[in-house]
């Protein structure tokens, strides 16, 4: 169970947003809609492979087999005005 409602509508927002990553197709599209949802890292486990990084060129990093994206700092200030 969620601890409040705001929480809850935090929750429901990112998962949309996971959602409609999958349908991009290259890195600067997805690093603005991120940044545009308070998003800055973004993590893919081992094996998988994104439409908008096929080539698994845009990772900030890797390590053990996970992706690290990096949108930006930008991202921190959205972020702050989602907190509960």
């Amino acid at each position: 169970m969620l601890r409040s409602q705001c929480v809850r509508e935090i929750v429901v927002k990112r998962l949309s947003a996971l959602q409609k990553l999958s349908s991009m197709d290259n890195w600067p599209e997805v690093q603005k809609f991120l940044l545009g949802n308070g998003i800055r890292w973004f993590l893919l486990p081992p094996g998988e492979r994104p439409n908008w990084d096929p080539g698994l060129e845009s990772a900030a990093f890797s390590i053990n087999g996970f992706l690290v994206y990096d949108a930006g700092q930008s991202a921190y200030e959205i972020y702050k005005e989602q907190q509960c």
